[in-house]
């Protein structure tokens, strides 16, 4: 019974709302402020209706009856990756054995 309590247990949110604010904008020691990068951004409009069609005839595949709504299309953030790509390059460059994550990469905030 323990066991299911423990598991059903509801967390606290004021916790994960306070840690949602701090990701958002980071203050170190010297009062700069830093933003996270998200991890993708959305998609130009143009790109709508290509993404939106080539998703619409894998998810129907043979029922062509069925319908599908595309609601929210996103898209890899590239100055992300270009800056995951350097610093994971650098990392192997001193150590070829290291296996690295990265878990967030934040801009200075002017």
């Amino acid at each position: 019974m323990k066991l299911l309590q423990l598991l059903l247990k509801k967390t606290n949110n004021h916790n994960d709302a306070r840690a949602e604010c701090e990701d958002n904008v980071l203050l170190n020691g010297s009062g700069d402020s830093w933003q996270k990068l998200p991890g993708y951004i959305p998609a130009d409009k143009q790109e709508h209706q290509i993404v939106s069609l080539i998703a619409s005839v894998i998810a129907a595949g043979d029922k062509p009856y069925s319908q599908f709504v595309v609601k929210n299309i996103m898209k890899r953030n590239s100055e992300l990756l270009q800056v995951s790509l350097i610093a994971s390059s650098l990392i192997q460059t001193t150590d070829p054995d290291v296996q690295i994550k990265i878990k967030k990469i934040c801009k200075k905030v002017d």
